[in-house]
């Protein structure tokens, strides 16, 4: 995958994955690490930019951070 901490998609996948249960259950403890994946030349920046979603993931990313910082109010 390049330039990031996962060495297949399977990884990131079972990464979000979890994050996405422990969401529905409402457990935010989270959502640092999620913030984390957010940030510029981040994991997923550097896994868009090759891939062809960098359109994609600065959209998805301007609207985690609207929920991000409206969370942490």
């Amino acid at each position: 995958m390049g330039l990031t901490r996962y060495n297949n998609p399977k990884e990131l996948r079972d990464e979000l994955d979890a994050y996405i249960a422990q969401l529905k259950e409402n457990d935010l403890n989270c959502l640092e690490d999620l913030y984390g994946l957010f940030l510029p030349t981040c994991d997923l920046q550097d896994i868009s930019i090759p891939n062809g979603w960098s359109d994609e993931y600065i959209r998805l990313a301007g609207e985690f951070d609207k929920i991000y910082y409206s969370l942490k109010k």
